[in-house]
């Protein structure tokens, strides 16, 4: 029922990003992901400074085993929020997965620099990842 209410919401008020996104999270959650999709990129073009839609799109990405695009989507996030820990440590989570490990290391030294308490984010997203020595070491250097 949400998902035709808020279909009759946009189709009153078709600019309004947050109807775009409430739409996107209803369809994502009931696995329909063509039309997730389709609302995220919505909710990207009216209101590209929303970093969290950045976030939920490329994770939707990512979940369909769509790596590459989901990197290339939230380097374009990163590019409209360079400030935005959180995309950078989404990035460094997406470079790990697909072996780039010295892009993903260098990413996340970028969010240890823009937002060190969010760190957790990336072991929260990737349970594991407070093995990799490598990682531990930037936290430490940053601390210092």
């Amino acid at each position: 029922e949400a998902i035709y209410f808020l279909k009759k919401a946009i189709e009153l008020e078709n600019y309004n990003a947050e109807y775009w996104y409430a739409l996107a999270d209803a369809e994502y959650e009931l696995n329909n992901y063509k039309e997730a999709e389709e609302a995220y990129q919505k909710v990207i073009e009216y209101e590209p400074e929303n970093s969290d839609v950045w976030l939920d799109y490329t994770n939707l990405l990512a979940g369909q085993e769509r790596k590459e695009e989901a990197i290339e989507t939230l380097m374009e996030g990163i590019k409209t929020h360079p400030d935005c820990a959180d995309l950078h440590y989404r990035m460094c989570c997406y470079l790990y997965a697909d072996g780039r490990l010295k892009d993903a290391y260098e990413y996340f030294g970028n969010g240890l620099q823009l937002g060190p308490e969010k760190q957790v984010t990336v072991f929260e997203y990737m349970p594991g990842l407070d093995q990799d020595q490598n990682l531990l070491d930037l936290i430490d250097l940053y601390k210092k």
